[in-house]
């Protein structure tokens, strides 16, 4: 045996395993785990299944005495390891079958967001099971490792598997700080060692690793999990490993520039392949879509804010001004203040919420944009909240909304009610109260009168912020004035008990530090109470109803808010779970795109419809 020879590959895979027998069987378990959002599947040598989420290992599925089991680190079922112990994998089969959101959970705590979360620390493996899951079925594999050289311990291991134009690609991920990129010394940093044995290592296994991936192929479509497309005769094993390096800076000074030009200097002169990539969130694929918006209409401003003089184009058909002034009159008209930035006020000054936002990323604008144009048109109207899948009723009628002056108002905006249902004191539309984006007023097939309340959202997401003990900084550090104020006016069980007495939002045991009172679930509890309120006040003379549909708009591809775990409130992995979870009657509860809201009128409002795909939907 020559010094250093490179091991050879041993990894053996059977088709006809029973593992995969039982599991093509899809039992409902297997089924409901794989629904859950961030869990993906890989097979593993010798015929193991492994299961992941954000990267971390939540059970790895055997065959023992002819039945599956499954076992995971013991951290993940909440169990203390002292450090040095003999680690031993624990049973976790009915975990996972009955409760997976337990380990999912304890993976985010104790692996994939344990240095953090939302900023420029999101760990690899997270981003790396994220990849995985968003751009399914880019990717054949993740975690491939095999012994590196004959007779020692070293492994090698490939972060990622996928396969283009018919080839096996493997590839290295990195994040951009990762230390391993660059070094003090300003030599040969270890990314290049590292993947100079990945590319030996793929030339001396070339043949082997196509028979291996070949067979992988094979039993993923078997079992239904996502693969990526090819002509599977036609496959063949590309020799250079390629490198994937994720940008997580949100800003860039001097020394990260010099950092990264440094970095593609080096890697220039290597001889495999690499990318960068930028870690992009929906917010700022939308940033950059009204910056290419605001130059197809202006050449002034400054990125995706418009020149002060050019407010009026935020809105659709900005060129006819008697359109914008029906906008700008409807607001005045009915006392509704416009939601405002800081670009928005002259230096030192604060907004005031008279003017239309130059800011063209805002949900606000968005709401009007998508609605507002329609809010005549009965027919239009209608059309749309029919279309909306799985509504409770169907509506033969949408009424005159009375709050708003004039007439032919079948949608309104910022409505909040004629009384004081919640305690809220200031009753002013677009401020300081609860009060709805857009409102529809219908009427079904039973002549029975429905409130449609139109929960809007764009780029927004949400840290951790529990309004029930906010301060007042007026009074100190600590004080938690705030948060008191809204105990005692949505749950005060002395009083009316709002949410308590509720029929469609489920009581808690205690509401402070609870889901009800952490964005963007803080919103819907309060409008959901609005709606009930007044369905349930005989004496309500503007907007009376029998019944309610909360209907929340918000773009499926905002995977910040709609796939995040608020892991302090909840066990469910998404935001809609999680709500849902919260609500007695799931029918009266509706998550829709805004595309799909709007699919109904694309042939009779072609131009809106075309504006709103050019602005909004690409």
């Amino acid at each position: 045996m020559s010094k250093n020879e490179i091991a050879t590959l041993n990894a053996s895979l059977n088709k006809e395993a029973e593992i995969y027998k039982e599991l093509k069987k899809q039992p409902d378990w297997w089924q409901r785990l794989l629904s859950v959002k961030g869990v993906y599947v890989e097979i593993r040598k010798d015929d193991i299944v492994d299961v992941y989420y954000e990267g971390g290992r939540m059970a790895e599925l055997k065959i023992k005495n002819e039945k599956i089991t499954a076992t995971c680190h013991p951290k993940y079922l909440g169990m203390d390891v002292p450090t040095g112990s003999n680690l031993k994998y624990v049973d976790c089969l009915e975990v996972l079958k009955n409760n997976p959101c337990f380990i999912t959970k304890s993976i985010q705590a104790n692996y994939s967001q344990k240095e953090g979360k939302d900023d420029e620390d999101i760990s690899e493996k997270k981003i790396q099971g994220d990849m995985i899951c968003r751009q399914n079925p880019l990717f054949l594999d993740s975690e491939f490792a095999h012994r590196y050289e004959i007779g020692k311990r070293q492994t090698i291991r490939f972060d990622l598997v996928t396969i283009k134009s018919n080839q096996l690609i493997f590839i290295e991920l990195k994040r951009i700080k990762d230390n391993r990129m660059l070094n003090m010394e300003d030599d040969e940093p270890e990314i290049l060692k590292q993947m100079d044995k990945y590319q030996k290592f793929i030339k001396v296994n070339k043949d082997k690793l196509l028979d291996y991936y070949k067979t992988l192929y094979e039993i993923k479509s078997s079992l239904k999990l996502p693969v990526p497309e090819c002509e599977i005769k036609k496959l063949s094993v590309c020799e250079v490993p390629h490198l994937i390096i994720i940008d997580t800076y949100k800003s860039l000074g001097g020394r990260r520039k010099a950092r990264i030009a440094r970095m593609k200097e080096i890697l220039d002169k290597s001889p495999f392949s690499y990318t960068i990539e930028k870690l992009i969130t929906y917010e700022m694929r939308q940033q950059k879509q009204q910056e290419l918006f605001r130059k197809s209409i202006t050449n002034k401003g400054f990125k995706y804010i418009l020149d002060d003089s050019e407010r009026d184009r935020n809105l659709y058909n900005w060129q006819d001004k008697g359109s914008v002034q029906r906008v700008k009159d409807y607001f005045k008209e009915n006392k509704i203040k416009w939601w405002n930035c800081y670009f928005d006020a002259p230096k030192g000054q604060e907004p005031d919420g008279l003017n239309i936002t130059r800011h063209l990323v805002s949900s606000q604008l968005a709401c009007i944009n998508h609605l507002f144009f329609i809010k005549h048109d009965k027919d239009a109207v209608l059309s749309i909240i029919n279309g909306i899948k799985d509504m409770p009723v169907k509506f033969k009628d949408v009424m005159n909304i009375p709050c708003d002056k004039g007439s032919d108002n079948y949608i309104a905006f910022e409505v909040v009610a004629s009384k004081d249902y919640l305690h809220e004191k200031d009753l002013k539309r677009g401020e300081f109260c609860t009060s709805v984006d857009a409102f529809v007023y219908a009427l079904d097939e039973n002549n029975e009168r429905w409130l449609v309340p139109i929960e809007w959202k764009y780029t927004e997401t949400y840290k951790r912020d529990d309004k029930s003990i906010e301060s007042d900084p007026k009074k100190g550090f600590g004080n938690e004035s705030k948060g008191k104020t809204r105990l005692s006016r949505y749950c005060n069980t002395n009083g009316d008990n709002l949410i308590g007495n509720s029929k469609q939002l489920k009581s808690l045991p205690d509401y402070k530090h609870s889901i009800y009172f952490q964005e963007p679930f803080y919103q819907l509890m309060r409008q959901t109470l609005w709606a009930e309120c007044i369905c349930n006040n005989k004496e309500e003379k503007v907007l009376p109803a029998e019944h309610f549909v909360h209907i929340h708009v918000c773009p499926k591809e905002n995977k910040e808010l709609l796939d995040k775990w608020y892991a302090e409130v909840t066990n469910m992995p998404s935001m809609e779970e999680a709500w849902r979870e919260m609500l007695s009657d799931q029918s009266l509860y509706h998550l829709v795109d805004p595309k799909e809201l709007l699919r109904p009128i694309a042939k009779s409002y072609p131009e809106l419809y075309n504006y709103l795909q050019e602005r909004y939907w690409q």
